[in-house]
């Protein structure tokens, strides 16, 4: 089983203008360190709330299909596909008819379709595959403030803690507080089997 990000954002929530200015740097110098941190920021929030902030697609492979599909990034956009491998070793696309895609909640489901059955599936490693999009848009501006405030404020405390051990405890290590408080109500368990 996997999960793994098969077409990425072309954009951060966070830019570069937007953090310097939220610290209050002044000359860009240490853009190419801000870009990096903006982007490690987001990762870490992004795998800590199980969320896609820029809409991206996901290729999640399983051993088998099961009752519920939940996908592990929210919020779920759309289901691009659902293959899996018959019992003969061919890999079939399902009919969307086959199932039914609920995106209005979170985690967003995927489920069998009133009247239809799962095909039997081959026993092998990887024998599902479901692509899906999930993410909050196309641009920043569709993004939660509250996570893109975390994203400033954690990239930011990392610019100016460099080190991985600062004096007092600070460092890359540590999350301040106050962003784990922002992320913690954002953070979504993980469904996935």
């Amino acid at each position: 089983m996997g999960l793994i990000q098969s077409t990425a954002p072309t954009i951060e929530p966070v830019t570069v203008a937007e953090l310097r200015d939220h610290a209050h740097i002044d000359t860009g110098a240490d853009d190419t360190a801000l870009a990096v941190y903006a982007a490690a920021a987001r990762e870490y929030i992004e795998n800590y709330t199980n969320r896609q902030l820029i809409s991206a697609s996901w290729t999640w492979t399983l051993d088998e299909i099961p009752e519920l599909f939940r996908p592990r990034r929210s919020p779920l956009i759309s289901v691009t596909s659902l293959k899996y491998y018959d019992t003969a070793g061919v890999q079939q696309t399902l009919s969307s008819a086959t199932y039914a895609v609920d995106a209005s909640t979170e985690p967003g489901r995927i489920a069998l379709a009133y009247g239809q059955s799962w095909p039997s599936v081959r026993a092998q490693q990887d024998a599902v595959e479901l692509i899906f999009l999930a993410g909050y848009g196309l641009t920043t501006a569709t993004v939660p403030a509250q996570l893109r405030l975390a994203i400033m404020q954690l990239a930011a405390h990392w610019a100016e803690n460099r080190e991985p051990v600062a004096p007092g405890g600070g460092g890359l290590g540590t999350i301040p507080l106050h962003v784990e408080r922002l992320i913690d109500q954002k953070r979504l368990p993980d469904f996935g089997p």
